[in-house]
Order: structure tokens, then sequence, then C-alpha cells
């Protein structure tokens, strides 16, 4: 009875991996904060922070799905883990909150901060 080399299965199984496309690292930008979470929550990464005239922040959140994340976030069929969504929005929040503070001055405690809290 011939018995088959252990390291011909295992072959087949490896070149089934070795066909895997590469999806490049995509670059979104969003002032929606919940959006931003949703982004961070499914891997993405903060890539940075800017403001506008008006103190409103554009989040910009990389990874190698972000834009079908996002497709899914609008069209209402995507699915998120609650625990990590809340963590990503309590990163968001205290960023955005201690960089408007540095950059326009704001004090802890003052009326200008309250106007700051959102959600939290």
């Amino acid at each position: 009875m011939p018995v088959e080399p252990f390291f011909y299965s295992i072959s087949a199984k490896i070149s089934i991996f070795e066909s895997k496309e590469v999806i490049p690292i995509q670059n979104y930008e969003t002032t929606d904060i919940f959006l931003g979470a949703f982004l961070l929550s499914h891997g993405g990464a903060l890539s940075g922070i800017s403001f506008n005239s008006r103190m409103i922040a554009t989040f910009v959140i990389s990874g190698e799905a972000v834009h079908q994340l996002d497709r899914e976030y609008h069209s209402g069929t995507a699915l998120v883990n609650p625990v990590h969504l809340r963590e990503s929005l309590n990163h968001l929040q205290d960023l955005l909150f201690d960089m408007k503070r540095a950059k326009f001055g704001i004090n802890p405690g003052s009326g200008a901060d309250k106007a700051l809290t959102v959600l939290k």
C-alpha cells in the first residue's frame, strides 16, 4: 500500500494562502466622532486631528478597509462590539478635549470647557 508523503498535503494548503491580495492602507477624514470611534473599534488607526476656524475637529483614520466600513456604517449594516466602540469614543473625546484646551486655551472647569462636553 503506497503512502502519500506528508509534505505533499501541506504544500497544497500553503499554496492557498500564498494567493492573498494585499490591501493598501487607506486614509479617511471625518468630523463625525461616532464614525471615527466606529472605525477605530474595527482596527483603524488615528493618523491625526485637525481643527478649522470654528474649532470643529476633523479626524484622520487610516486602515485597510476604512472606506468599506464607512459604507457599512452609513447603510446601517455595520455591526459593532459596544465595549470597543465606547473605549474608542472615550479615547477620541479625551484627545479632542486635551488638544482643544492646549490649542485654544480653554481651562478645565470654565464655562467654555463645559461647552465642549459631548455625551461623556
